[in-house]
Order: structure tokens, then sequence, then C-alpha cells
């Protein structure tokens, strides 16, 4: 029997599929939803979007890393190293400089399905909203412990070594220096 979990918001819909390889339940709760252990395809429907973006489970949890690590890294504005991966990621998140945008890119590979028909990796610019809400679908899923209990996200902090280098002290209290002396004249 397949087992289907949906994450609706308003510009990002996630809808996983999929069927549990567990006989029995865990123990630890009742079973009112079924256990999803295994993906057989995830759909991403983002905003206007005709097509969504889909997949098996490579990528799904390359979705599920690439936009949690790309939201740290928008909201502490730190760039967060990228990991040593034994093969590259399928989804990928950047910004787009000079415009409030966030370029999601999904790489052409065999599995993956909503791919322009020449092949090319499939861009998506997303608002800042529509990239919340992404977000918020993914957190949502993991915080769903009846679906995919194997997938979770570690979070790490990063090293001082990434962050960007303060102002001087000077530079920052010329302007408030500067605002003291006029009122004193």
């Amino acid at each position: 029997m397949t087992i289907r979990r949906q994450y609706s918001l308003p510009n990002c819909t996630l809808i996983l599929e999929g069927w549990s390889n567990s006989t029995k339940g865990d123990g630890l709760q009742p079973d009112a939803r079924p256990l999803l252990t295994t993906l057989t395809n995830a759909e991403c429907h983002l905003g206007a979007m005709n097509q969504p973006l889909s997949g098996g489970r490579d990528f799904f949890e390359d979705l599920v890393h690439s936009v949690s690590r790309y939201a740290q890294e928008f909201l502490s504005k730190v760039p967060h190293p990228q990991p040593h991966a034994e093969k590259p990621a399928k989804v990928h998140l950047q910004k787009v400089e000079d415009k409030n945008l966030h370029r999601l890119t999904l790489q052409d590979t065999p599995g993956s399905r909503g791919m322009t028909n020449s092949g090319k990796p499939l861009h998506v610019d997303l608002n800042t909203v529509q990239l919340f809400d992404l977000v918020e679908a993914i957190d949502q899923f993991l915080a769903d412990g009846r679906t995919l209990p194997d997938i979770s996200v570690s979070l790490q902090p990063v090293s001082k070594h990434y962050r960007q280098a303060e102002k001087p002290v000077t530079e920052r209290t010329a302007p408030a220096a500067l605002g003291m002396a006029s009122l004193a004249l």
C-alpha cells in the first residue's frame, strides 16, 4: 500500500510517496498513521510552476540538506563551508546578485524529473517568501517522526574563520563622535 504525505503552504507543496518496511509499530505510539520508511517519489510544487520538481530519495535528501544549509547561511549572513561529499549534490541554492531572488538549480540526472527537454539543469528563481515556504515545508517534514525517520539535518555552528571581518572600532564610532562634536558646537 502506497503511503502519501503532503506538506502544504501558500507557495510550496511538498508531496512524498512511499511505503513502510515495518510490519509492526515502533512501540512508542499508536499506529494512527503508518510509518513511511521507503521513499519512492518526492514532488516539490513551487509557486506558479506548471511542472513540479520531482525525483527519488537522492533528490529529496539533496533538497532537504541544500535548502536547510542555504537558509541558515541566508539568515546568519555567514557563508557555510561546503561539506566534502562522496557524490555531488543534485540541488543547489544561491543568491541572485542585485535582486531579491534565490536560484534553486536542479542538476540533470537520470533519476530526476522536472528537467527541460534539452537536458540542461533547471533553474527556478524564488523570492524570499517562496524560499521560506519551502523551508517551512521541509521543517514540517523534519518534525514528522512518522515520515522517513532516518533523514535528519545536523545543525552545527560555523567556525569564526568563516565570519565576515567586523569594521574597526574607529570606523564604527566615528559617526557618533562626529554627531556629538556637532552638538557641542
